[in-house]
């Protein structure tokens, strides 16, 4: 509601001064006179008489680690006329990728006796050097056969097909009986990766083939229905090899592909031309085609008048590339004599204007001019409003670091809205992992089950704050806070941060104040404080789903066990029940940890002997969150076991254990 208000009252501004400027100045010939002086004034300071000789720095900045896919917004010191953008790329880092199709399959084909072939598509060429398939298959041990294949263009039935072997077929391969993941290590298999080139195949394309003789023991390769979760792309059965004759399938197998840009499997991406850059300027877009194979440095030339670029990082890889960037804007600055020229043009244009016809004209056009400026004025404020807001909403915890010692400062958690973050019992060991990546990979952004990471760092400090769920517009604007607090810091305790000896006490009591000066907190702890009240109030529903899809799931099997249904029957059941419960889950355990750093309401009325009850079940359900995560790592990355896989579910089941068991006593 606000928001219309705002922007009708912006229009009606708008249009009025539209309506009256141009009838106060061309209604009257008579008029003309009086703006004779002042235009003989205005022109003397036009800006045609000042011309632009020299070109100034108006920014630099170097960046040592920057994630393709990220926009960066710089300010430049007001409006200016940009002459350069110089670009130095530097440090090329890309992590191996895992291609995923059907990852919540929902029934199964029989391998037995059959040839299947699932489709994946690259970005640019590379290295294989594992995969994983979703096999299921009763209690005893199985083999398979599997080969990768080339794609080529079927005329006759118009679509894209398995054609030439790039690997012979790898035979009676062991793979171990447990339901669920199975990995085959191609570098073992294979003795080495496998070379996937785009260019020597169709749209980019390859295809994984599976299959069992006769005489093997019969698995069944999970799969849903193109229709269930989209469509991944064509998969095949071989009915015929002489000619070889694929007949299409409307499913998508389960399968992981891991692929490297080096032949040895180390996140190596040498080339600052696999970078690709995009300069915006107003409307304009300028295109960096290539930033050299070696060297990495570029130019863009002649970006008008400006006083904000916004810069684009792209890359073919798939996963977010890192890399070093050197961005240097030379250029003049123009906010006085742009006012001075726009000040003579519409007084000379005044004028000028001598009949009723141009007077209309003009009419028209500040009618649409101020229609157009109500209606990005009104977005603008209300995207002001929104953004802030979001990032606010879904901040959590904030880690200070010290670079040159590698210690931590200071941490504020705020949902607790305690000024230690360790008092949050169990939650800095949970997440000190994560801590560490960022740092040893130089990454900026990381999602996990306890958050969003997001970095920045100066040369002495590093700042990560830890989010819920946000989107592009939220972590520019948290980033955009981390780095006004940390230069704020910079500004007042540079000196005492260069020769910091280990005492901390000084920053305790001086960061919660600038941070207070940054951000809202009060604000924050009342969107909190709104966050907590609806998940609260959901958190009940959520465990009573979680109740019913964990009974579901022990009836089907006892169903199974008892033989009333068959096995392909509670399979399918049971996967399809399993995605519920798993969401329902994850939900339902945000929501928990959420609250539990809430501070208790009855904190005070609570006795001492439960209040350590409490916390060493709260230190303890972190402690199991974070092993859970580690195992979903491995899992994702396709390295997980047997054991890892049966120690998840243990931990998963004492995971919600403890939340009620941490439920039961807070009631008493």
């Amino acid at each position: 509601m606000w928001t219309s208000k705002i922007i009708l009252t912006f229009f009606v501004v708008l249009f009025t001064c539209a309506l009256v400027l141009p009838l106060t100045c061309f209604s009257d010939a008579s008029m003309k006179s009086q703006f004779m002086g002042l235009n003989s004034w205005v022109a003397v300071q036009n800006v045609q008489h000042h011309p632009l000789t020299s070109k100034d720095q108006l920014y630099y900045v170097e960046y040592p680690s920057i994630t393709s896919g990220t926009l960066l917004t710089i300010r430049l010191p007001s409006v200016s006329l940009v002459d350069r953008v110089g670009f130095n790329v530097s440090n090329v880092h890309a992590a191996n990728y895992t291609i995923r199709t059907a990852e919540s399959p929902s029934d199964a084909e029989s391998l037995l006796g059959q040839t299947y072939a699932m489709i994946f598509k690259l970005s640019q060429s590379c290295y294989l050097y594992n995969v994983s398939l979703y096999l299921i298959g009763g209690k005893l041990a199985k083999k398979v056969d599997f080969a990768i294949f080339n794609a080529t263009w079927n005329s006759t039935g118009e679509r894209i097909e398995p054609d030439q072997n790039i690997t012979e077929w790898k035979e009676e391969i062991d793979v171990i009986f447990e339901n669920g993941w199975k990995t085959l290590n191609i570098v073992s298999l294979l003795g080495g990766p496998v070379a996937l080139n785009v260019s020597h195949t169709d749209n980019s394309s390859f295809f994984l083939a599976l299959r069992q003789k006769a005489t093997y023991k019969e698995f069944f390769w999970m799969y849903h229905e193109d229709t269930e979760e989209g469509d991944y792309g064509p998969a095949y059965n071989l009915t015929s090899t002489t000619p070889m004759t694929w007949e299409p399938l409307n499913i998508d197998f389960s399968m992981r592909i891991y692929v490297s840009v080096s032949s040895d499997g180390t996140p190596e991406h040498p080339r600052p031309s696999q970078i690709s850059l995009q300069v915006i300027s107003g409307n304009n877009v300028f295109s960096v085609e290539d930033t050299g194979e070696n060297s990495g440095f570029c130019n863009i030339s002649n970006l008008g008048s400006t006083d904000v670029l916004v810069f684009s990082f792209n890359s073919t890889w798939f996963e977010p590339v890192t890399f070093g960037l050197t961005i240097d804007v030379q250029g003049t600055s123009l906010l006085m004599n742009l006012l001075m020229e726009r000040l003579s043009q519409i007084y000379s244009l005044t004028t000028l204007v001598q009949n009723q016809e141009r007077s209309r004209n003009f009419l028209i056009i500040g009618v649409i001019g101020a229609v157009s400026a109500a209606a990005a004025s009104g977005y603008a404020a209300y995207r002001r409003r929104r953004v802030p807001l979001n990032a606010m909403r879904n901040l959590e915890s904030i880690i200070v670091d010290h670079n040159p010692s590698g210690s931590m400062l200071w941490s504020f958690d705020f949902i607790s809205m305690q000024k230690d973050m360790t008092l949050v019992s169990g939650f800095m060991s949970a997440i000190k992992t994560f801590l560490e990546e960022m740092k040893v990979g130089g990454l900026k952004r990381l999602g996990t089950d306890f958050g969003t990471f997001i970095r920045e760092d100066t040369k002495l400090l590093t700042a990560t704050c830890i989010t819920g769920t946000i989107g592009l517009d939220e972590e520019i604007w948290i980033r955009g806070k981390l780095h006004d607090f940390l230069v704020r810091i910079g500004q007042e305790y540079g000196k005492q941060l260069e020769s910091w000896k280990g005492e901390v006490s000084q920053f305790a009591e001086a960061f919660p104040i600038i941070l207070a000066s940054i951000i809202d907190l009060e604000k924050v702890h009342k969107l909190q404080m709104q966050k907590m009240m609806k998940l609260s109030k959901n958190r009940q529903k959520l465990q009573e789903k979680v109740n019913e899809y964990g009974e579901k799931l022990e009836k089907l099997k006892s169903k199974y066990d008892s033989g009333e249904i068959d096995f392909k029957k509670y399979i399918y059941e049971r996967y399809k029940t399993e995605a519920l419960y798993d969401k329902v889950q994850k939900d339902y355990l945000y929501a928990s940890l959420f609250l539990q750093r809430t501070p208790s309401q009855l904190a005070k009325e609570t006795k001492p002997k439960l209040v350590k009850e409490i916390e060493k079940l709260q230190s303890r359900i972190l402690e199991i969150k974070a092993e859970i995560d580690e195992l979903e790592k491995k899992e994702m990355q396709g390295t997980i076991t047997s054991t890892d896989i049966e120690q998840k579910q243990r931990l998963q089941k004492d995971l919600l254990n403890l939340i009620q068991k941490l439920d039961k006593i807070k009631e008493k």
